[in-house]
């Protein structure tokens, strides 16, 4: 069973919650929104949990995860709709049949999270301050990421804190730190800088597969949206005097000039990246070892096949 899979406890905690309302149309809309994702968050969850001295019961550990699995629902429902992308996990993104009206979903899925969380009997205002705690990152990391930037904005400093609040928060550093919570146990001191790092990885492998539409199936085009990402960070930082490179940070239209310089950071890209996770790898001490080792299995089921 994964995350995914609307558990019968689960359901009956939602019908209870939402009594009085139309739950068909409560489990539609949750079901096509966390339906067909990869379940990191929740794998994550459950390596950690599993590790634990402490027996985690098995109800809980689905409860939390399947909240994370409304968490990053909630978010790629705002997403579509300031991307304005038309597909999602090879189906139509969901504001497409519903309009504005999605923002409300999004919102009402966070508003779920915490009524779900409220029925644990043990460790829910812990695990209901790390969950506040990462919605209140990412949706700080989103506006920057979002904003209309100028050129001198395109730096990869900027980048980093984007990564760090958007995609290391409530991607690594939640389900890790909820696993050691639900098994009773501390965090390691310098989880926030091991995540950062783990996110800062993921985020420049997604730049990267953004190129490649037909493997993500996703519509939406970090160039033409003149998103800062890991490459037009490097276009910018390393191509001060170029016109076209000022045309571009002006949205004045992706060149042909442009894709092949930024093309031509692929090879540097995979070096960076090399280099990133073997930084992360040497802060990991030997007694985390077990937790925090598994991270990079998560991250090579986004290379490029």
């Amino acid at each position: 069973m994964t995350a995914h899979e609307i558990s019968p406890f689960i359901v009956e905690k939602i019908s209870l919650i939402c009594e009085g309302y139309s739950l068909s149309k409560i489990f539609e809309m949750i079901n096509y929104n966390i339906s067909g994702g990869k379940n990191v968050r929740f794998d994550i969850l459950s390596h950690v949990t599993n590790n634990s001295k402490l027996c985690v019961l098995e109800e809980d550990k689905f409860l939390v995860g399947f909240c994370m699995e409304l968490f990053h629902a909630s978010f790629i429902l705002s997403d579509d709709i300031v991307d304005n992308s038309l597909i999602r996990r090879n189906k139509p993104c969901f504001h497409l049949s519903r309009k504005m009206k999605a923002l409300r979903d999004s919102r009402f899925l966070i508003s779920l999270i915490h009524k779900l969380l409220k029925t644990l009997k043990n460790n829910s205002n812990k695990l209901r301050k790390i969950i506040d705690k990462c919605f209140y990152d990412t949706c700080l990391g989103q506006a920057i990421d979002t904003k209309h930037k100028e050129r001198d904005e395109y730096t990869f400093k900027m980048y980093k804190t984007i990564c760090e609040l958007k995609t290391s928060s409530y991607s690594v550093y939640m389900p890790l730190a909820c696993g050691y919570i639900l098994g009773d146990r501390d965090c390691p001191y310098y989880l926030e800088q091991l995540t950062n790092l783990i996110g800062l990885i993921y985020q420049m492998n997604d730049d990267y597969l953004n190129f490649f539409p037909e493997k993500t199936n996703k519509t939406s085009n970090d160039l033409d949206e003149y998103k800062l990402t890991y490459f037009t960070a490097k276009l910018n930082e390393e191509n001060t005097n170029e016109k076209e490179v000022q045309s571009f940070f002006n949205k004045k239209g992706v060149s042909e000039y442009i894709k092949k310089w930024i093309f031509s950071y692929f090879e540097k890209y995979q070096v960076e990246k090399k280099m990133f996770v073997e930084e992360s790898r040497k802060m990991i001490q030997k007694e985390d070892e077990n937790d925090l080792l598994f991270l990079y299995n998560i991250l090579k089921r986004y290379e490029l096949n």
